[in-house]
């Protein structure tokens, strides 16, 4: 904006917390799950719906709360056993190791053969993209929000004759986030359930280092 100072336009890029919205949620909103928050608003689950999620780290966990709150069902896929109790905790219907088992048959086979009404990627992993396609069913929708890699798709099979929609979904808007925190601070859902580490600064380090291990939920950094 011109004519502001750098304190001013940092001041009006802020969103203040209401009450009962901690620092920790408000971490969290900033880095992850608003990113999840627009995807979900991207997928539209309704009650009723079943929802693939492919990669529970801390932008998949606030994904499936949001789908769980708009009353949907959810399979939750990711190979990390620590991360598959973490959906089961926060009320994942089904959760699927794709190192163990195939889990587009399995979604399948927990959706009498159909396919998820929607599927959505945060793994950014090729195989994890595939799969949320492979898992939709026909006139399904399906949301792509992980980063990097290169996924080479069959567009016939997988979405034209399928009637899919694909949607992406990157980050999310100021209007977005806002949203998001004002419903936390209205009770509709929690999010700091799905935090599992805090680290004070001085650790960031090792904040990291744990994030980065996939051996977690959300890691945040707590001042």
């Amino acid at each position: 904006a011109i004519g502001l100072t750098a304190a001013e336009v940092d001041a009006k890029s802020c969103i203040k917390l209401p009450e009962g919205v901690s620092y920790v949620d408000g971490a969290y909103c900033a880095c992850g799950a608003g990113t999840a928050y627009q995807a979900i608003a991207r997928g539209q689950p309704a009650g009723g719906e079943t929802v693939a999620m492919f990669g529970m780290g801390g932008v998949g966990l606030a994904g499936l709360i949001f789908a769980k709150a708009a009353g949907a069902s959810v399979i939750a896929v990711d190979p990390i056993p620590l991360r598959r109790d973490l959906a089961l905790e926060l009320g994942a219907d089904l959760t699927i190791d794709p190192l163990a088992e195939d889990a587009v048959i399995r979604i399948h086979e927990a959706t009498h053969g159909e396919g998820a009404h929607l599927t959505m990627d945060f793994s950014g992993a090729s195989v994890g993209r595939l799969a949320s396609l492979d898992s939709a069913r026909v006139w399904g929708r399906s949301v792509w929000v992980g980063e990097r890699n290169e996924t080479t798709i069959d567009p016939s099979p997988q979405i034209l004759h399928k009637q899919l929609t694909l949607h992406g979904s990157w980050v999310c808007s100021w209007p977005v986030m806002d949203a998001l925190i004002q419903r936390l601070g209205r009770g509709e859902f929690a999010i700091e359930p799905a935090v599992t580490h805090r680290y004070p600064l001085a650790q960031i380090d090792e904040a990291f280092r744990v994030a980065d291990s996939g051996q977690s939920g959300k890691v945040v950094i707590t001042g």
